[in-house]
């Protein structure tokens, strides 16, 4: 989940029942099956939490309950969908979740009565880095062929091809560089860039010039 997700709110997780051609999970409780749960915790941590679910209380007002898929409408091909709620409840971080199932105990071995999905990690980040300082080098005009660098508060997806946007503007000048029309280096925390000579530009025109970036 980050600052893209359509919703920042909830995590749309959608488990498949195995047997679905025999029963759906809303009618195994009838049997031994009690809760299938999802469960999460920070990686680091050794306690697991039980998600929660946003849902209505009697008299129409928001609360929450156990993200149990019991619960859920089950499709006639076996998955079945609910919403994690996150907002006020996980912060961001880096995550472990696991699915368990619970049925009536048997009195026999442990793994008779339980199940547990493998392990999936996954990450909450909805805070977008944001500039740390001013462009080095310190230095308010255009020179050509020198490499600008903006350095951020974290680490950058770099990978190719960049969701990233750029735009030198040029003061005093029609001059709009966008990142197709600069040389562009992402590593780490930092965007160095130049503008590229061989675009046709009027070196006369930028040379000295004071400039902005967006």
């Amino acid at each position: 989940v980050n600052s893209n997700s359509d919703n920042k709110d909830n995590l749309l997780v959608t488990v498949f029942n195995p047997n679905h051609g025999e029963a759906k999970f809303q009618a195994m409780i009838q049997d031994r099956l009690k809760t299938v749960l999802l469960s999460y915790r920070e990686v680091g941590d050794l306690h697991w939490s039980i998600a929660r679910t946003e849902v209505e209380d009697d008299d129409g007002n928001p609360t929450s309950m156990e993200l149990d898929f019991t619960d859920a409408q089950e499709d006639d091909y076996g998955y079945a969908s609910m919403k994690w709620k996150l907002a006020n409840f996980v912060p961001e971080g880096i995550y472990e979740i696991k699915v368990e199932t619970e049925c009536t105990q048997l009195g026999g071995p442990a793994d008779f009565d339980m199940f547990s999905t493998p392990i999936l990690s996954g990450v909450i980040d909805l805070t977008l880095p944001e500039q740390y300082s001013q462009v080095l080098p310190l230095r308010d005009t255009v020179l050509l062929g020198e490499e600008l660098v903006v350095v951020f508060t974290e680490p950058l997806r770099c990978e190719k091809p960049f969701t990233f946007d750029l735009q030198v503007i040029i003061d005093g000048t029609n001059y709009r560089f966008d990142r197709e029309e600069l040389q562009v280096v992402c590593e780490g925390r930092k965007i160095g860039f130049q503008i590229d000579p061989t675009i046709g530009v009027d070196v006369k025109a930028i040379m000295g010039k004071s400039f902005s970036i967006e």
